[in-house]
């Protein structure tokens, strides 16, 4: 006969017990396999947002900053997203891409100072946690024109999709200062000195996938441009 015995001090030790049959004991042993349990999962215990400002005026798709999640199990991966509750007022004006905060509107300080949203971190089984954030709009000095003031049309980007070299067009005399081109986690991948009328960015090397172009002028001034790169 078999009988297994679980010992309730260590539930992580299991007991196979054999004995003979018939009038006597032909065999006895005692076999005691260990049997390693996977510790209990923890929840997250915070959550983080490495920036919380944004300056006025910024296009669509401006990169806010980065969230990281507080957890015991260390080796835990974490998908954030928004969540209803105390501070959800403005969820609707941002957009998570992965672990990063991104705007979805452009802000203008003169309108609010402060806009309100709650995040729900979530580990890979299932238990989470949720922190309402202030996001803070920056004043800029609107006296000194920038890509604010200047028609779309002044600038032109393509082709999008891009398999290659990505061009851009400005008017002449416009006050460039740098360009990124910034994948979906809020990496730099390739940032050059903006000069010219003409710019050649070479994306040739890169992954396929969704990207943005961010064009800054020397007032501070952006805007942003979804790309997408496709060989």
């Amino acid at each position: 006969s078999l009988s297994t015995v679980r010992n309730p001090a260590k539930w992580n030790q299991v007991f196979f017990h054999f004995t003979g049959s018939g009038s006597g004991i032909d065999n006895l042993e005692f076999w005691k396999i260990a049997a390693v349990l996977p510790p209990p999962n923890n929840a997250p215990t915070d959550l983080s947002l490495t920036s919380d400002t944004i300056r006025e005026n910024q296009g669509s798709h401006t990169f806010i900053g980065h969230f990281q999640t507080t957890d015991p199990d260390v080796n835990d991966t974490h998908t954030y997203s928004f969540t209803t509750g105390a501070g959800d007022d403005n969820n609707g004006d941002f957009m998570i891409l992965d672990s990063t905060l991104w705007s979805s509107i452009m802000f203008d300080y003169e309108d609010t100072t402060m806009k309100y949203i709650r995040v729900k971190t979530e580990d890979q089984d299932g238990a989470s946690f949720e922190k309402a954030f202030v996001i803070y709009i920056l004043d800029v000095d609107e006296t000194n024109p920038g890509f604010n003031e200047i028609n779309k049309t002044s600038v032109k980007i393509y082709p999008n999709p891009v398999s290659q070299i990505l061009l851009m067009d400005f008017e002449e005399g416009m006050s460039l200062k740098t360009i990124k081109f910034v994948s979906m986690d809020g990496s730099v991948v390739r940032e050059l000195k903006a000069e010219g009328s003409r710019i050649k960015l070479d994306v040739s090397n890169l992954e396929n996938g969704n990207y943005l172009l961010i064009i800054e002028d020397n007032a501070g001034n952006k805007i942003t441009k979804k790309v997408q790169l496709l060989r």
